[in-house]
C-alpha cells in the first residue's frame, strides 16, 4: 500500500507558479526564448547618437572593523545635474569612478587606483577633509577616498603604471 500523498508545500506552489506553460517548455519555447534574447541584444545595440558603446558601473563593498561600506565606481551619475552655462555649449560625458583599494600599514596608508591610460603626469592627488581626491587632468576620472586615519600629506608620494596609480600617504605622528 501507499503512503498517502502529501499537499505540495508553499515553495513547491511558488515556483511551479513562476515555470512557463508546458507548451513553451518544449523546441518551441526554446526558440521563442532565443528569439526574444537577440531582440534585447539588437535594442541594446542600438544607442543613440553620441552615446557612448560601453558602461561599466558596480559597488564596492568593503567590510572592517565591523563596519560595511559600500562604493560606486565606474560610468556613475553625478551627484546633481551640472548646471548649463552659455560659455560651455557642449557637456562634457561625467568623469568616470576608478576601482580604489585602500590598505592600512604600520607607517603609511596606501590607496591603488586603477585608471587606465592615466600616467603619473596626467594625474593628480590631494589631501582635504580627511579624504584623498584623486583626479586625472582629461576629467575622465575622479573620485574622493575616505581615509582611515590622519595622514602628513607633505610626504605623499605617487608612482603609476599601465593606469595604476599607487599613492602612499605617511600616517600623521610617523606611525599607528
Amino acid at each position: 500500500m501507499r503512503p498517502p500523498r502529501r499537499p505540495p508545500s508553499v515553495a513547491r506552489r511558488l515556483a511551479d507558479a513562476d515555470r512557463p506553460p508546458q507548451a513553451a517548455t518544449g523546441l518551441g519555447g526554446i526558440f521563442q526564448g532565443l528569439q526574444k534574447l537577440m531582440e534585447t541584444l539588437q535594442g541594446l545595440s542600438q544607442k543613440p547618437a553620441g552615446e557612448e558603446g560601453r558602461v561599466v558601473f558596480g559597488y564596492s563593498i568593503r567590510t572592517a572593523g565591523g563596519e560595511t561600506r559600500a562604493e560606486a565606481f565606474g560610468h556613475v551619475p553625478p551627484a546633481a545635474p551640472p548646471q548649463a552655462s552659455a560659455a560651455a555649449p557642449e557637456a562634457k560625458p561625467a568623469a568616470q569612478q576608478p576601482i580604489v583599494d585602500v590598505f592600512e600599514e604600520a607607517e603609511a596608508i596606501r590607496v591603488i587606483a586603477e585608471m587606465p591610460g592615466v600616467g603619473a603626469a596626467d594625474f593628480a592627488a590631494r589631501v582635504e577633509d580627511g579624504a584623498l581626491v584623486l583626479q586625472a587632468a582629461d576629467g575622465r576620472w575622479h573620485k574622493r577616498v575616505a581615509l582611515p586615519g590622519a595622514v602628513d600629506a607633505s610626504g605623499m608620494t605617487v608612482a603609476a603604471r599601465h593606469g595604476i596609480i599607487e599613492i602612499r600617504l605617511p600616517r600623521a605622528g610617523g606611525g599607528a
